[in-house]
């Protein structure tokens, strides 16, 4: 939508001061406001630009998303595993 909306004229995004329907700077702006969001500077988060009414790129980045979100477990998991099999961890 950044190149048929007015991103300024939205309530929750009038502090955007690039020109108006310009997909560049207006991607650059939700970067910018997403990494904002993020807390203690979190370096695992992957931004990827898409439209959401491609249906393959809507995949592509669903599938992303899920293999972070698995890989993530299982190596928390695995973590978890390696100390509760310490010998001097204070398992059961």
């Amino acid at each position: 939508k950044i190149m048929y909306s007015d991103i300024a004229s939205q309530r929750h995004f009038s502090d955007y001061a690039g020109p108006s329907k310009d997909f560049d700077h207006g991607v650059a702006y939700f970067i910018q406001k997403f990494k904002d969001c993020l807390i203690d500077d979190f370096d695992d988060s992957c931004i990827h630009v898409t439209c959401a009414t491609d249906t393959n790129n809507v995949r592509f980045v669903l599938d992303k998303t899920r293999k972070v979100i698995m890989t993530d477990n299982l190596d928390r998991y695995a973590g978890m595993s390696a100390v509760s099999q310490h010998p001097d961890s204070q398992g059961s």
